[in-house]
């Protein structure tokens, strides 16, 4: 049952720090008593926070933090505190007043507990896209030639450890978005909650990677999600996140401290704009002074982030999700027909390649800034980048591709959050489950683990993890463990084809797809390669007619067209087609029922245009090698 109110600012109390293992340990439980410093002057009546290198953090009745150095405390306080278990972990930075008891100064990222005031409404801007420079898709040279200068690594990927999390505020609380700042040290979960109408409310929690420390948690009216993380963390981008086409097209900047949320400036990127292409993709901050943002529609824009106009922008593929290089120089981009890469800070495209087919394009570069991933929904591509040369081409049948692909390394993807790609091998390596959010952080990964009813848990992982890795090894070791790759020897099997004249074109076509991808065809394979037509069940089908709101249900028999690997009585893999159009052109006096009749056969083409695997594992059960489950204690 949903909560009928919501406090509009939640205070994220000290007991939410360190009460599972993963997070820094608290003294949430000590009463309030009467502190005096050693020379007596100084009392305050406060209860313990925390000690850690000589200081003693204390709150006031009235919340406020304060610290003082032990050895300034009275004898009796030195005791107590003493006999006091010591916490791991002090999410208050070290001050030395004058006042032992003096009330420590607001630092620009919010302490834990501390962001408490409600936030102010946002001052409204208008962008001028009157001086925005148009690119044009023109690189000096047709040669994709990059000069590429390999990234350092993130220190911070490399410092963070686990932080725990608040746990969810209310059971229809729903985690929206993980951002990492671009110089990972810092990164910030959001939430949204529908209750109470009509607003909602939006909650935010931000973390100090590279000390591994829960900073803070404030809420505020208002559904969003999290965009981007300024490197220092003291700003957040935010986004529009309400339901409907149009509805997540205002950005926020959200200025984040002891104080609370601070809602500075708001405003629409793409105005001119209507409906769903208006809405916010992607963003990102290129440094102190510029961010970037990406329409649904495609339109990238590089903005001035004192003036809130844009500088350039550039016409990408719709739905195209680019990617920034580790140092922010090289920004990577699809068009319809072509990859590219942009130098963002001349505002210049280095480099354009044709591209094939990819739906749902999502890009990544690894971390080293050599090489890049286009993702889609059924492939994985690998260039290289200083070349554009296509170093790898991956199906990923049988995974959820999502919106995200990062590097998890120079010779792992993790696609869709979870699933790991071994990109030399060829490999569907590995499933991580369990995690709510994934946010790549240099070389490593962030997972979110937001439970309702328990405290959650920001994991960093190296991936894949050492187990994994031992795994694959130890599979590989078999001779067998590769079904199909390139000398292997497969059996053909187009029997089941009823037309014997569809039969041999079947046939032909598939020894040479097999053949293209170095395999060989006959009668002593491990592995068979099997083609099918099958008759499914008749479905109602709803189409609705372009420039109407018009809709009409027809009734259509499924025919289904399938290629499957087997291996052992097992499918090692497999790829179907159906019958049933989901969009249809007419032709001049022809009716709706009469073209779906037309479609009520197999379809034979399918079987001349199949793109089969180079690279085939043996049959596991599953759609990669292994699977973990990520929790708030880790990987297992």
């Amino acid at each position: 049952m949903r909560c009928a109110s919501i406090a509009p600012v939640r205070r994220l109390a000290a007991i939410l720090i360190g009460v599972v293992a993963v997070g820094a340990s608290a003294l949430a439980d000590d009463e309030v008593r009467t502190w005096k410093d050693a020379s007596g002057k100084f009392t305050i009546k406060a209860r313990l926070l925390a000690v850690e290198d000589g200081k003693v953090s204390l709150e006031r009745e009235d919340g406020t933090e304060i610290e003082i150095e032990l050895k300034k405390l009275c004898t009796a306080d030195q005791k107590y505190v003493a006999d006091r278990p010591r916490p791991e972990d002090d999410p208050f930075k070290p001050v030395a007043p004058k006042d032992p008891f003096k009330a420590r100064a607001k630092s620009k990222s919010p302490s834990a507990g501390a962001m408490k005031a409600p936030p102010s409404e946002p001052r409204v801007v208008v962008p001028d896209w009157s001086k925005a420079r148009a690119l044009v898709l023109a690189p000096d040279s047709q040669d994709w030639k990059i000069d590429v200068t390999p990234s350092p690594p993130t220190a911070a990927a490399i410092k963070a450890r686990p932080i725990g999390l608040p746990s969810k505020a209310d059971f229809f609380e729903r985690a929206k978005g993980m951002v990492v700042s671009g110089n990972g040290k810092m990164a910030l979960v959001g939430y949204n909650l529908d209750n109470p109408k009509p607003l909602g409310v939006t909650r935010v929690v931000e973390c100090d990677l590279e000390k591994g420390k829960l900073l803070g948690s404030a809420s505020t009216p208002g559904l969003m999600r999290p965009l981007a993380l300024n490197d220092d963390g003291s700003q957040v981008l935010m986004c529009r996140d309400e339901f409907g086409f149009g509805n997540n097209d205002r950005l926020e900047f959200w200025s984040l401290s002891n104080a609370g949320i601070a809602k500075d400036r708001s405003f629409v990127p793409y105005g001119d704009i209507n409906g769903g292409d208006r809405d916010v993709k992607w963003a990102a901050f290129l440094g102190e002074k510029t961010f970037a943002t990406v329409s649904s529609g495609g339109k990238l824009a590089v903005w001035d982030l004192d003036s809130l106009d844009p500088i350039y922008y550039l016409t990408i593929e719709n739905g195209c999700v680019p990617a920034l290089s580790a140092d922010r120089k090289r920004l990577a981009f699809t068009t319809a027909k072509e990859v590219g890469v942009l130098d963002v800070a001349e505002g210049q495209v280095l480099a354009l390649r044709e591209k094939p087919f990819a739906a749902f394009p999502k890009l990544a570069i690894s971390p080293s800034g050599k090489r890049l991933a286009l993702g889609s929904a059924d492939k994985l591509r690998v260039y290289d980048m200083a070349t554009g040369t296509l170093e790898r081409d991956i199906l990923l049948t049988g995974l959820f591709a999502g919106d995200t692909l990062q590097w998890t390394g120079e010779t792992y993807v993790l696609v869709g959050g979870q699933f790991v790609i071994d990109v030399e091998n060829q490999v569907k390596m590995w499933a991580y489950q369990g995690a709510e959010l994934s946010a790549p952080n240099g070389a490593a990964t962030l997972f979110a683990i937001t439970p309702h009813n328990a405290v959650g848990a920001m994991i960093p992982a190296a991936l894949p993890h050492a187990g994994a890795i031992g795994t694959l090894k130890q599979a590989m070791a078999d001779p067998n463990f590769f079904v199909l790759k390139p000398g292997s020897t497969v059996k053909l099997d187009v029997t089941a084809l009823a037309d014997p004249g569809e039969r041999n074109l079947a046939a032909t076509a598939l020894a040479t797809a097999l053949r293209k991808n170095e395999a060989q065809v006959g009668p002593n394979g491990a592995a068979t390669l099997v083609a099918t037509t099958e008759v499914g069940k008749e479905r109602e089908i709803t189409y609705r007619t372009f420039g109407s709101f018009g809709e009409k249900t027809y009734k259509i028999r499924e025919h289904i067209s399938r290629v499957k690997l087997v291996y052992g009585g097992q499918v090692a893999w497999e790829t179907s087609v159906y019958n049933i159009p989901h969009f249809v052109s007419l032709k001049e006096g022809q009716t709706m029922e009469a073209y779906l009749r037309e479609q009520e056969k197999p379809n034979y083409a399918f079987f001349g245009q199949v793109e089969l695997p180079k690279f085939v594992t043996r049959p596991t059960g599953g759609a990669t090698v292994g699977t973990s489950q990520v929790s708030a204690s880790g990987i297992r």
